[in-house]
């Protein structure tokens, strides 16, 4: 028969026969957090583990100790380590290590047990969970029927030592800071004073690496979404020079036809600086940050606050190598138990990073990052029943693995992300002066420039130009040499920038003789070019490729 303890801040245990005596308590002043366990009457000949959920860098680097009544203290231990008690009542202190914020609810499992007879059945497993918002958070806000100039915008959260917070909101071309704390339950509310106009109510709701939750005015009321700043694994692959692009409009008339474009640096610690250039020609800065899952949100006001770009994008494309391994847990919950990466690739029985013969699980969990899929199968080599999941999954119920393959999900495609381009009405403007809404197509690829080395991989290739007034299509071959300098017939000349692979260029129209300039991007992965040029009082794309 299980008996429930009392909760103490969101701590729940069960323990079995009553013969254990087991109290949770938390303290979570520190900037990292504390938490002081007190364990009673575990008999003599007693062991006491303890295992705390954390990526894996982390649990690498966790260390508890033991306090006595007598105040006699252990040695430190490892996260997952075994240490013998006395009789008597046994205090235990945990404490993350320095550069690791706790997600909203850490699990950390304390399993006391004795090698005595009278004790040796009576084996107790509590958890426990407690807020801890350290570090940065951006994100974005709209309306769940899409974003609207008074009711979208910019969320920066800055999580402070315990449960407080400070917070900036960037909308509607104003910016306002505000602050608040956050209960034990990972729950806040604030106010967000707003000068000649009602206040906001931002509620926030904390989870791992995450916040989410709602901001609430008068008339309307937007969802949030705002992830922390953070390189996650691997961050010698994330930090570099990028480019990107936005696809155009169908029908130039009343939205831009060409692309626009943009360069970006991610640095050591996950900060993201970019500049953009609209293809009508209107140029903004950022900064803002990468994600674990390698997600940025970009918020940029334009036309003196009037206007925006918005949307949340992906870095990462889901057929690059670099797209994250899959993680493997010999648990439903992703937590407890032992886990394992696994790149690309195929693990015979032999190669798999558990002995599933022996443990023979019946329910495991598993995460999949975007593009990856992993098959599961009953028999070594791939034989068997075969279960293939393309997300992540718990509970999982196969039986016996006895062979897996790890590989890339092509019906995933490279989906960078949509941004949202408006433009407000302006009369007395030159492009598109009776504004817009447009949806646009994100393209992104890593950058990485070398002296003397061509930013392209062929000699020569065809320019496409399309859209602008009047509305033409023109193509043009053009031929490359060890200096990325493109040339080609109808005075075709084109340079590529080797520090960022922005690129500029001219080109006659044969149509019309006019000739005209152009600008845009290299999209380096991609192997292609894209930007955008203006014509009478309109925007026409530019792309060229082998």
């Amino acid at each position: 028969m299980g008996h429930k303890l009392r909760d103490l801040f969101s701590c729940s245990a069960l323990f079995r026969d009553a013969i254990l005596i087991f109290t949770l308590v938390i303290v979570a002043h520190q900037t990292f957090g504390v938490i002081v366990t007190g364990v009673g009457g575990i008999g003599p000949g007693g062991y006491l583990k303890v295992t705390v959920d954390a990526p894996e860098s982390v649990k690498s680097a966790i260390r508890w100790g033991i306090h006595d009544d007598f105040g006699f203290e252990s040695v430190s231990y490892n996260n997952g380590d075994t240490a013998s008690l006395q009789a008597g009542n046994v205090y235990l202190s945990f404490e993350p290590i320095v550069g690791w914020a706790m997600p909203a609810s850490t699990q950390i499992w304390i399993t006391p047990y004795s090698t005595n007879a009278a004790y040796a059945t009576n084996t107790f497993t509590g958890s426990c969970s407690f807020v801890a918002v350290l570090g940065e958070y951006r994100g974005l806000f709209s309306e769940p029927s899409g974003p609207k100039f008074e009711s979208c915008g910019f969320l920066e959260i800055f999580g402070g030592k315990g449960l407080s917070f400070t917070g900036k909101i960037s909308s509607a071309g104003h910016r306002y800071s505000f602050s608040g704390s956050f209960d034990q339950n990972g729950v806040a509310w604030a106010t967000v004073p707003r000068a000649g106009t009602s206040p906001l109510s931002v509620h926030l709701v904390a989870g791992d690496d995450i916040l989410t939750g709602e901001i609430i005015s008068e008339s309307w009321t937007a969802t949030l979404l705002a992830r922390r700043a953070t390189l996650g694994s691997n961050p010698a692959q994330k930090i570099g020079k990028y480019t990107f692009a936005f696809a155009g409009g169908a029908d130039p008339s009343a939205q831009p036809g060409g692309d626009s474009f943009g360069t970006m640096t991610v640095n050591l610690s996950g900060s993201i600086t970019l500049a953009v250039t609209m293809s009508d020609g209107t140029k903004a800065t950022q900064k803002t940050s990468l994600s674990t899952d390698q997600q940025w949100p970009l918020y940029i006001p334009l036309y003196s606050g009037k206007g925006f770009v918005f949307g949340w994008l992906q870095l990462q494309d889901p057929n690059d190598s670099g797209a994250g391994d899959v993680a493997l847990y010999q648990s439903w919950d992703y937590y407890s138990g032992p886990s394992a990466r696994m790149p690309l690739g195929d693990y015979d029985y032999s190669q798999l990073p558990f002995d599933f013969n022996y443990y023979n699980p019946t329910t495991w969990s598993v995460r999949v990052p975007f593009g990856r899929m992993v098959t599961l199968y009953t028999n070594d080599h791939f034989g068997g029943f075969g279960l293939t999941i393309t997300t992540n999954e718990n509970r999982i119920n196969l039986g016996y693995l006895r062979s897996a393959r790890v590989g890339i999900n092509f019906d995933v495609p490279p989906d960078f992300g949509t941004i949202t381009w408006m433009k407000p009405i302006d009369r007395r403007g030159k492009y598109y002066p009776a504004g817009f809404t447009n949806q646009l197509q994100a393209f992104v690829s890593k950058y990485q420039s070398a002296a003397q080395t061509p930013v392209l991989e062929y000699s020569v290739g065809k320019g496409i130009f399309q859209n602008g007034y009047p509305f033409e299509s023109i193509t043009n071959e053009f031929s490359i040499d060890s200096y990325s300098r493109m040339s080609g017939p109808n005075h075709f000349n084109l340079t590529i920038a080797p520090s960022s692979a922005v690129f500029r260029g001219n080109v006659k129209n044969p149509l019309t003789g006019k000739t005209f300039s152009f600008s845009g991007v290299v999209l380096q992965r991609q192997q292609f070019g894209r930007g955008f040029f203006l014509d009478g009082d309109q925007s026409g794309s530019v792309y060229f490729g082998p």
